[in-house]
């Protein structure tokens, strides 16, 4: 068990010096920042009012999704935990494979600005919604 963690501890402290690593981890808290920020900036004041928001949008049959206004923040929710998730992982394989921890930290940061990208997108929705 001691030996597993000294693993795990050595293999953060060679990840935290690589500069991808470093870059990857910026970006996505990056993303998570400007999602949050970008959601209380334009919708704060119209969605904590409203009982319920748009959540998707099909061209369709218009809007096909509704909820709660904290339905939202689950965009920068999932970021957080497909990097906390990918984090761990690419800790425990690092001494196994540095390709894959390296591969793992990338699919982060492409995975949150997909997010990022989403996320504006709903909130141009409910903007049109609630002006």
């Amino acid at each position: 068990m001691r030996k597993g963690f000294q693993q795990f501890f050595s293999a953060f402290s060679h990840l935290r010096h690589e500069r991808f690593v470093q870059q990857t981890t910026g970006l996505v808290f990056l993303f998570i920042a400007l999602s949050l920020g970008f959601l209380f900036w334009k919708l704060w004041p119209d969605m904590a009012s409203q009982p319920s928001v748009p959540l998707h949008y099909n061209i369709h049959f218009g809007t096909d999704r509704v909820g709660a206004w904290y339905n939202l923040f689950v965009c920068p929710a999932w970021m957080l935990v497909m990097y906390i998730v990918n984090a761990v992982t690419s800790l425990v394989v690092w001494k196994k494979d540095h390709t894959l921890s390296f591969f793992l930290f990338g699919t982060s940061a492409i995975v949150s600005a997909i997010l990022f990208i989403a996320l504006i997108f709903i909130v141009l929705l409910n903007m049109t919604y609630y002006g």
